[in-house]
């Protein structure tokens, strides 16, 4: 074999070598990404996700305490900023629901509670992003009577 024939080889094992690093990284950074968000606790079911918030907030909770609560663990679950609504309880639109048969009848939207407070607890990929979103709803009184827990897809 000349030294012309050795050194294409070489070149061209380079340029294999070359390549196949440049297609193995994406899949490599895709799969460790894949693993990480595997452990995201908004990936359980809504209702595990309804549990866990109950337990921050029990049902009975006073408005002005499940505000500090919340404020105090969303920082360290990276939740999103908490909207505070007076005068407006969580309306089933929102929530992706039908209002129920008795409001209908009445050509009115069901909304359950008399206040409420929102966040957006974040979210998480698979092929589509998928975002979580929480309502509370509280009574004339500002006692919590309620929680939803929404998943919706926001996307690639």
């Amino acid at each position: 074999m000349t030294q012309g024939v050795k050194r294409v080889k070489k070149i061209v094992i380079y340029v294999l070598l070359g390549l196949s690093v440049l297609i193995l990284i994406p899949f490599a950074v895709l799969g460790l990404r894949i693993l990480l968000d595997l452990s995201n606790p908004l990936r359980q079911p809504v209702e595990r996700i309804r549990e866990d918030i109950l337990a921050i907030t029990p049902l009975g909770t006073s408005m002005e305490d499940a505000i500090e609560n919340l404020e105090a663990v969303s920082n360290d679950r990276d939740w999103g900023r908490l909207s505070i609504n007076t005068g407006i309880g969580v309306v089933y639109d929102q929530l992706g629901l039908p209002s129920r048969p008795e409001d209908r009848a009445l050509n009115r939207r069901t909304i359950v509670g008399e206040h409420s407070l929102i966040m957006n607890l974040g979210g998480y990929t698979n092929i589509f992003g998928t975002g979580v979103v929480a309502w509370w709803a509280f009574d004339e009184n500002m006692e919590l009577i309620e929680v939803y827990v929404k998943k919706q897809m926001t996307g690639w």
